[in-house]
């Protein structure tokens, strides 16, 4: 038995794919598409999904994650070199600072200590999004 190849969209929106043998079940308004159309439509699909789940950025981080990901060294590194202890000595001549992360549990974006070393360090938002992923992913 052949192998059909079919397209359709589910009532949310999201695509749906059938690949099997024949007829085509009749729900989602499948439509048969060739081996080539449908293999192309499912990898566009896919790698959208995994853009959609990428594209979520933490608006947090804990001390030792951020800590972790600014000292970081290797293929994953955020910086071409360890960007703790700049970060680091910038807390460290500022009092209220030193104060506000020895006190803090959690280091979130909007708060006026992130936002001071951001600015600081004159850090991008790209380079901020960045930070988070990888002090979440270091210690989770």
């Amino acid at each position: 038995m052949d192998t059909i190849y079919a397209i359709g969209k589910h009532t949310s929106g999201l695509p749906v794919f059938y690949e099997g043998p024949g007829p085509i079940p009749n729900q989602y308004g499948l439509a048969e598409v060739d081996a080539g159309a449908y293999g192309q439509a499912k990898t566009a699909a896919e790698q959208a999904a995994r853009d959609a789940v990428a594209a979520v950025v933490p608006g947090s981080c804990s001390k030792l994650g951020l800590k972790r990901a600014l000292a970081e060294t290797g293929a994953q590194a955020i910086f071409p070199k360890p960007e703790w202890p700049a970060v680091k000595d910038l807390l460290s001549k500022d009092p209220d600072l030193q104060e506000d992360w020895d006190l803090a549990v959690e280091i979130r974006r909007t708060d006026p200590l992130v936002q001071g070393v951001i600015a600081a360090r004159k850090y991008d938002d790209a380079t901020v999004d960045k930070i988070l992923l990888r002090a979440n992913e270091l210690a989770a």
